[in-house]
């Protein structure tokens, strides 16, 4: 039994350090003049907004890797970033870890949202008229037929921020949230002047990360309509090496 379990322990192991080699590419994925992103760091003019290679360094000496390391055990330390969309300056990335320190094994995942300029995070309020997020959440058909959601309260809600607060303590997955600095940009149907959005929760933290995404369709404000225009611009689907892309489907308009 003992035999049979370290095998299945090294198998594992083995899958989660050939998926880090997989996505361990330092080679430029984009760059417009002022922003250059691989899947390891992102800068913007002169600015490191991050630095994966600096970041494992920390890890492992916080970790204590030195007492590991004479103790018999290499701990191991992977961290990716994944573009996810990118609307002027507006980038949406997934974080990827992958750790071992001797018996344990971490994985985690996590979405976030920041302008390039400020390093700042950017709030799905900056980018949509809130109305309109407002009615597609209230007529989203996944929201509405979910048993642990209550459909009155739902409706009386008056902001969007109401709305993250009902689904957050009523649907399902209860240890993760939605936040306004967790979404995506799909794709845009400029006729329309309408967004595909998707709004992403982490469903778990054990084994490997999967995601919950609402995809609902809004409209942008005036200032990030603009953004819209320009043509340096990508969306979700292009860099697929993340796990949030690994589990999504495309609709695009």
């Amino acid at each position: 039994m003992k035999q049979k379990l370290l095998f299945i322990f090294s198998v594992f192991l083995s899958c989660i350090l050939s998926y880090a080699q997989e996505v361990n590419d330092d080679g430029l994925l984009y760059h417009n003049g002022l922003l250059s992103l691989t899947y390891t760091k992102a800068i913007y003019k002169n600015d490191t907004i991050y630095n994966a290679h600096k970041e494992e360094q920390k890890v492992l000496k916080d970790g204590g890797a030195q007492e590991l390391l004479k103790e018999g055990v290499k701990p191991y330390v992977n961290i990716k970033y994944v573009p996810i969309s990118l609307i002027g300056n507006i980038l949406s990335y997934e974080r990827m870890q992958d750790d071992y320190w001797g018996g344990v094994i971490g994985i985690s995942s996590a979405i976030s949202v920041i302008n390039v300029a400020t390093q700042e995070p950017y709030s799905v309020l900056n980018i949509v008229e809130e109305a309109s997020l407002l009615k597609a959440i209230k007529n989203d058909t996944y929201v509405t037929n979910s048993s642990g959601v209550d459909s009155t309260k739902l409706q009386q809600a008056k902001t969007f921020e109401d709305v993250l607060t009902l689904l957050n303590d009523q649907l399902q997955y209860p240890s993760t949230h939605f936040t306004l600095y967790s979404y995506a940009i799909l794709d845009y149907n400029k006729t329309e002047n309408k967004l595909a959005l998707r709004l992403i929760r982490k469903k778990s933290y054990s084994h490997l990360p999967s995601f919950l995404q609402l995809g609902i369709k809004v409209t942008p404000n005036k200032e990030f309509a603009e953004k819209l225009k320009q043509n340096n611009n990508f969306y979700m689907g292009t860099f697929l090496k993340g796990r949030v892309t690994h589990q999504s489907f495309y609709k695009k308009f």
